[in-house]
């Protein structure tokens, strides 16, 4: 059976990054049939979202969140269970510190210097700020996704490892 995946994320960095990447997950198992913004929609819209895709067979998603400035995953996990009341917690996945880190993490040496990024070893602790602040004006989030390597990625970032991981066993 064909699996059928909704993809949450909060805005539209979250959206060009997923977009990009997701076309190098293959997979005889699911498909992305959607991405969508939960940060521009009320509570209410998606939790009835949650609720239809839970009530269909082969439906199934999961829901992007950065950890921003929670103490732990299981703190950011909390808060967005409060919120959504219809989630299921295991679906969630949290990106640290934000969307951004995982940007500069598929970055390596050589796409650094031609981007004029100074490269970072490991981007775990990286914020939207400090990524405009290593990024200059004139390159926008789609050049840095042109020379997007998920191996590189892998490296650099672990909440990026843990859901390649996570997709190769829902690819199971």
């Amino acid at each position: 059976m064909l699996y059928k995946f909704f993809i949450f994320v909060e805005g539209s960095n979250d959206t060009k990054f997923f977009k990009k990447i997701l076309k190098n997950f293959d997979s005889d198992f699911f498909e992305i049939i959607k991405i969508i913004e939960w940060a521009s929609k009320t509570n209410e819209e998606i939790n009835n979202f949650l609720k239809t895709i839970s009530q269909v067979a082969n439906f199934d998603y999961l829901f992007f969140a950065d950890m921003d400035d929670f103490p732990c995953i299981t703190s950011k996990k909390t808060k967005l269970k409060e919120r959504y009341s219809e989630i299921d917690i295991q679906k969630i996945l949290i990106v640290i510190k934000e969307i951004e880190s995982w940007y500069l993490a598929g970055l390596d040496k050589n796409s650094s210097k031609k981007l004029s990024i100074k490269h970072q070893k490991e981007t775990n602790n990286i914020t939207k700020e400090m990524f405009e602040e290593l990024k200059p004006n004139k390159i926008l989030y789609l050049d840095i996704l042109e020379y997007f390597s998920i191996e590189t990625a892998i490296q650099k970032n672990n909440s990026f490892k843990y859901f390649k991981e996570s997709f190769d066993i829902i690819d199971k």
